[in-house]
């Protein structure tokens, strides 16, 4: 398992993989979204949802990247 898939927050030792919550990677990219979200100023149709899901992957991808994971 890559590191970007592991759980960004330390599962209990009972935790299936199944629970282990969100990856690294969704969370940074969710984060990355609540910023994009709060300035505010995108299209609300489908492509500008669609822009700004996928440029907040490519920023948690970016970070990733960044912190050698």
């Amino acid at each position: 398992m890559k590191n970007a898939d592991k759980s960004a927050f330390p599962p209990l030792p009972s935790y299936t993989d199944e629970e282990r919550g969100l990856s690294k990677r969704e969370y940074f990219a969710g984060t990355a979204l609540q910023g994009i979200i709060s300035e505010g100023s995108f299209e609300t149709n489908n492509e500008g949802i669609k822009a700004i899901c996928g440029s907040s992957i490519k920023i948690a991808d970016e970070l990733l990247k960044q912190l050698g994971e």
